[in-house]
């Protein structure tokens, strides 16, 4: 081996070993934060998952941020951290009376760096695994092209070795971590299940309401396009359809007709948006239709609404484009909003039973008053009824 190649593998070996080790670190750390623990349900609402990831990700670009923080790329770019020039004023007799772009000059330049410390570490991981890559590739062609060998060779394979396995250790931790997380999702999600009496009969997958008396639908598994739902199940009644937030139907497309119990007092968010009904009865009874809960029914023409309604989502009947006549008891007022997870500490928040278990109802607001928004078709008999009722937004 030539003195050149020497001095040459030796070179890459140092940077190689010193960049190593903030990548070894980093992308440990970052990996089982970013794919492990952000699972764990206790963690993930935590903000410690986010800052462990970005801690990570800092170390990984460390090498690079001390590069900027002693010099080189940030004295090629912004110059040095001092006053570069100033702005004096004198008087008629040649005394000085003010002099401040001195200090003008040094905020200028500390902002700049600052902002390129910003870019530099959210860049840095990115340049430093590239760095690592090229740095590998360098060492074993040179350590190929080599006719003798050396100390440093051997050494210099090992923290290639060692750079690989820390990458692959850190995805089997946190691969862990999130099988561990799943099984734990599972078991809570089982434990929710009995608590809630979720179960399945017939074509439907239902849960007993908070108060356990009533049933809430959450779920139609069968395969038919006409879906009649019962008016109870067991004796008991039911009260509510709610899939927290999601269609009760796989396949919303193919249902055509939908008949709901007369026991029925809450429609949740979502749960008939893109089917092909043609016409809906709300039933007497029914208090709440959820947010974009006939969202996208293009083929549903007819909707008749009982004196009992009381609120409706934003968006329940958005781009129904085909819907013409909505039939509203002549007196009917009914408030217009949104329906939220949780309450959120907004003014006005209604508590709504049976729907989501946990749902809110957050009055009319201008931003919230799309329920009809995209049915440009209705009746001029329609959409007046529709104003009677308390409706302000746009068809």
């Amino acid at each position: 081996m030539s003195g050149g190649n020497i001095t040459k593998l030796e070179g890459i070996n140092k940077v190689l070993r010193f960049t190593s080790i903030f990548w070894c670190v980093g992308i440990l750390l970052f990996l089982i934060s970013f794919i492990g623990i952000n699972y764990l349900p206790s963690m993930r609402m935590s903000k410690t998952p986010l800052l462990l990831m970005a801690i990570g990700w800092g170390i990984i670009g460390l090498p690079k941020i001390i590069a900027v923080l002693f010099g080189g790329i940030g004295d090629a770019l912004f110059g040095p951290l001092k006053a570069d020039y100033a702005v004096v004023t004198v008087d008629g007799l040649g005394r000085t009376i003010s002099s401040d772009g001195g200090a003008q000059s040094i905020t200028t330049n500390f902002i700049g760096r600052i902002v390129q410390l910003i870019v530099i570490y959210i860049i840095g991981g990115f340049v430093t695994i590239i760095h690592l890559i090229i740095l590998s590739i360098m060492y074993v062609i040179t350590s190929i092209a080599a006719k003798e060998k050396s100390t440093v060779v051997p050494n210099g394979f090992i923290i290639i070795l060692i750079n690989i396995a820390a990458f692959v250790v850190g995805v089997i931790i946190a691969a862990l971590i999130q099988q561990v997380a799943w099984a734990q999702e599972e078991r809570i999600s089982a434990a929710n299940a009995i608590e809630r009496g979720v179960a399945t009969t017939g074509d439907f997958q239902h849960a007993l309401n908070k108060r356990k008396d009533g049933i809430i639908i959450e779920k139609y598994t069968g395969k038919g396009s006409i879906v009649v739902i019962p008016d109870e199940f067991n004796g008991i009644p039911v009260v509510g359809i709610d899939n927290w937030g999601r269609s009760i139907f796989d396949d919303s497309a193919k249902i055509t007709q939908i008949t709901l119990p007369k026991t029925l007092k809450t429609i949740g968010s979502v749960v008939f948006s893109g089917s092909k009904i043609t016409s809906i009865i709300i039933p007497e009874g029914v208090t709440d239709i959820g947010t974009s809960a006939f969202l996208d029914c293009a083929n549903l023409t007819s909707v008749t609404f009982p004196r009992s309604l009381e609120r409706i989502g934003t968006k329940s009947f958005g781009n129904c484009t085909s819907l013409v006549d909505v039939i509203i008891p002549s007196g009917s007022t009914i408030m217009y909003g949104s329906y939220l997870r949780g309450n959120t500490g907004m003014p006005n928040a209604i508590p709504v039973e049976d729907m989501g278990h946990a749902a809110y109802f957050n009055e009319k607001q201008e931003e919230w008053d799309h329920t009809f928004e995209g049915c440009s078709n209705l009746s001029a008999a329609s959409q007046q009824a529709i104003r009677n009722s308390g409706y302000t937004g746009d068809f």
